[in-house]
């Protein structure tokens, strides 16, 4: 007998409760999968997303499973940790929606695949949604959220990313126990990705007090490490911090001194070049960019 995935904490709630957990369209892609997130590994995606192989395949390693997805299969997950890497002639059917603040319990489930075949439906609202988007203003490929749209064309593109979201909930509750996966090969690093993401990265990294809250040796967990995630715990820790400032100096309120010293950084000006290199521009710029406080 198989074993049913595990189903996001939906149940009945309130309308007025549904909405402020309702997911939002991040984008639709349908194309070739660009060689720059060909092999990618994300920490906090926050989102529930879908694939549709057109051509090739995809590994795809999250929280619960690891799974081989081949040409005519989607493949749908929604959680934390996430390392793919797709062959060089992969081509997708992509759509990804980002999941609230404090919602991820709700949407959250095991990754599961279904046969393209048989699957129509969930073909065409998904090629419909793309070819909206690109016929009213959209760019192939890109997220929409710093796109332009008319209101109108907003109405249009955020309708038809809640139908595709219910499309998704649909298939999740028919995969039920069709889907068969492999779970991932050693909990300590699970455990461990748990720690860093609860460690305030004004305490900074130290591989070897993460070794030894796991009860390994340092080198015995890099290994781990590279075997499961494809890269060191140091790394993974840095991308944890990128993602962090990567959101907070553009969005939040906070003064960047501060933010300075919260992403574990000695001083503003060591922030300052850190985050030019790592994105191209100051923290600054990204804040004048996106309207916020320069303080």
């Amino acid at each position: 007998m198989k074993k049913a995935a595990k189903k996001p904490e939906g149940g009945l709630r309130m309308f007025r409760e549904w909405l402020s957990l309702k997911p939002e369209l991040l984008w639709a892609y349908d194309g070739a999968v660009d060689p720059s997130v060909r092999h990618h590994l994300a920490l906090r995606t926050g989102r529930m997303s879908a694939w549709l192989l057109r051509r090739g395949s995809v590994r795809l390693v999250s929280d619960d499973a690891v799974l081989r997805v081949g040409t005519g299969e989607w493949v749908f997950f929604s959680g934390g940790f996430q390392r793919h890497d797709f062959t060089k002639d992969a081509r997708v059917l992509s759509v990804s929606l980002k999941v609230p603040d404090g919602a991820a319990a709700v949407w959250r489930h095991e990754p599961f695949k279904v046969k393209a075949a048989g699957n129509g439906r969930l073909e065409r609202a998904a090629r419909l949604l793309v070819a909206t988007i690109l016929k009213r203003g959209g760019k192939p490929g890109g997220g929409l959220h710093d796109e332009s749209f008319g209101l109108e064309d907003f109405l249009r593109v955020d309708a038809l990313g809640l139908e595709w979201a219910a499309e998704y909930v649909r298939q999740l509750t028919a995969a039920g126990g069709a889907v068969k996966v492999r779970k991932r090969q050693d909990a300590r690093v699970s455990a461990a990705l748990r720690l860093l993401e609860a460690t305030p990265f004004q305490k900074g990294f130290s591989e070897l007090k993460l070794a030894r809250a796991m009860k390994l040796s340092a080198g015995h967990l890099e290994r781990l490490f590279q075997r499961e995630t494809g890269a060191t715990p140091r790394q993974v820790w840095e991308r944890l911090r990128k993602e962090e400032a990567g959101w907070r100096v553009p969005h939040a309120e906070t003064p960047l001194k501060q933010l300075a010293f919260e992403l574990g950084f000695c001083s503003q000006a060591h922030f300052s070049g850190w985050y030019r290199r790592t994105f191209g521009l100051s923290p600054s710029a990204a804040r004048a960019r996106a309207g916020g406080a320069q303080l």
